[in-house]
């Protein structure tokens, strides 16, 4: 069996965190997302991977190679127009063989997702139940026939694609015909099939949508991480399922609760404390008697003496002063065309930005890559890619 795995597109909702990398690419547990896709994969045997990449190819390619760090084998195919993901899949066609999987990178899943179709017949769908069905392509039964669908927002949860399916490379002469009626996405060439059959899973399957969502991401992940200290640890207090890497130096009187990661070459700050769902990459910098909890510390950044970050995403090589604040708490903006309110969340700092001591963020702020921000700012609106605050 094969697979082909879509990693081709952007994740514009995602930004700033997918302007220097695929949605694919962002690290959940410290580890991009389409890495658990080759991890599950792997653990049900499926080894012969194609992988349709397009929008910051490099970065994917660079990091997977040939897939043997994984006990795999990876094969890339590329969608120079992101058209759709008909379009994307119909890219691999010279690649594959016979039956195979077609799997969103962008999704967290485990093996008992993919054990939920892979014994299936061919032209199954997998479908999952959803309290949010509008940003997904609804699974419905109309005429005794299975369609995937669009729905409007405000829609009720119900069934929805999650974008894998068992298909034949009947298919994708399907694709080529439907697309000179200029129908590229997936769901268009399932609902021209005659006997599309079903698969509910009740196994892991969880998107991002938004940045905030990938702290519910981080935070599954994490709690599947088995307790291991390594590095140095002066007298620190850790409790529960914590990571330590190797290399890190953990300062007197830090407080660390699990779930909670930190990578290798880290420095925790004496009498600093790590709260639960807190991810900290490799070679990050935690000042002293600063307060983490519920964030995403992207590897590179530093963070300085008596910071407080909750339900955060800073993102690589960020230099953070002293006393920065991230006020957590409710919000309401448009997005996406949309007004979206949302409650316990902080603020998303993108690449290599440089804040200056005592600044402060309002609840929900998205910072852009390469920000300057000077000492002192109480920040309440977004700050754009390379904007100085001074």
């Amino acid at each position: 069996m094969q697979a082909v795995v879509l990693a081709a597109g952007e994740g514009k909702r995602l930004r700033p965190l997918t302007k220097n990398r695929p949605k694919v690419m962002i690290p959940v547990g410290n580890k991009p997302i389409l890495e658990y896709i080759i991890d599950s994969l792997a653990q049900v045997g499926i080894r012969d991977i194609v992988m349709v990449v397009g929008y910051r190819e490099d970065s994917i390619i660079s990091y997977f190679g040939d897939g043997s760090r994984w006990g795999v084998s990876i094969r890339y195919a590329k969608q120079s127009k992101r058209l759709g993901t008909a379009h994307a899949l119909y890219q691999a066609k010279d690649y594959v063989k016979g039956n195979f999987l077609i799997l969103p990178g962008d999704n967290i899943i485990d093996s008992l997702t993919i054990k939920d179709i892979v014994d299936k017949e061919i032209n199954t769908i997998l479908a999952t139940y959803s309290d949010i069905t509008s940003k997904y392509g609804s699974v419905i039964e109309d005429k005794g026939k299975i369609r995937v669908v669009e729905k409007k927002r405000g829609d009720e949860g119900g069934l929805i694609f999650t974008g894998i399916a068992k298909l034949s490379t009947d298919i994708f002469e399907i694709i080529k015909e439907s697309m000179k009626n200029e129908l590229y996405d997936l769901p268009d060439i399932l609902n021209e099939l005659e006997n599309l059959k079903i698969s509910i899973t009740k196994g892991l399957w969880m998107d991002a949508i938004y940045p905030w969502d990938l702290l519910r991401l981080n935070f599954t992940v994490l709690r599947n991480i088995p307790r291991s200290v390594s590095g140095t640890v002066a007298s620190a207090n850790i409790i529960g399922n914590v990571y330590v890497g190797d290399g890190t130096k953990i300062g007197s009187g830090v407080f660390i609760k699990g779930p909670a990661y930190i990578g290798e070459n880290c420095v925790i700050g004496e009498n600093s404390v790590i709260m639960p769902g807190t991810c900290v990459g490799d070679n990050v910098t935690i000042g002293a008697f600063s307060y983490l909890e519920n964030s995403i510390i992207m590897k590179g950044s530093s963070l300085g003496k008596y910071s407080l970050v909750q339900n955060s995403i800073i993102g690589e090589g960020c230099s953070v002063s002293d006393r920065f604040t991230a006020l957590s708490g409710r919000f309401k903006k448009i997005l996406d065309y949309e007004i979206i309110s949302r409650e316990n969340f902080g603020v998303v700092m993108g690449d290599d930005c440089k804040i200056g001591a005592m600044v402060t963020t309002a609840p929900g702020i998205l910072i852009g890559n390469n920000a300057k921000i000077k000492g002192m700012k109480y920040i309440t609106e977004d700050i754009c890619e390379e904007e100085s605050v001074v």
